[in-house]
């Protein structure tokens, strides 16, 4: 069973293969993926690679250091899941301070609640 990628080997991983090692995200993915599995912790996502990249540079330039610099994913890569947003939008969900109309129904500030028999399409 896989185990979760500790900090300090992540970072470890990161670092060797930041920089110009790699020179697209394919092969940046495939090397961290591999230092995960070294590591016992099995295959990293995409997604989750880059997120976690993403937050190591926010802790880093926050702490003061630089960023560790990886090749971009390409937009092809990315999950077509829907953000909390987008699904928010699709539920008739209002923004705070701002009147949005559902049917007959006016929702200000989210305080009044749509019609019950009111269907949202999500697909």
């Amino acid at each position: 069973m896989a185990t979760k990628w500790n900090k300090a080997d992540f970072m470890k991983a990161f670092h060797a293969n930041s920089g110009t090692k790699h020179h697209n995200w394919v092969n940046f993915h495939a090397a961290m993926s591999r230092a995960s599995k070294d590591a016992g912790a099995g295959d990293l996502e995409e997604g989750k690679l880059s997120a976690r990249c993403g937050s190591i540079n926010r802790f880093l330039a926050k702490a003061g250091y630089a960023k560790l610099t990886f090749p971009s994913r390409p937009a092809s890569t990315k999950n077509s899941i829907p953000s909390v947003g987008d699904i928010a939008g699709l539920l008739g969900l209002a923004k705070a301070g701002v009147a949005v109309t559902l049917g007959a129904a006016q929702v200000v500030k989210n305080k009044v609640p749509p019609k019950q028999n009111q269907t949202l399409e999500l697909d």
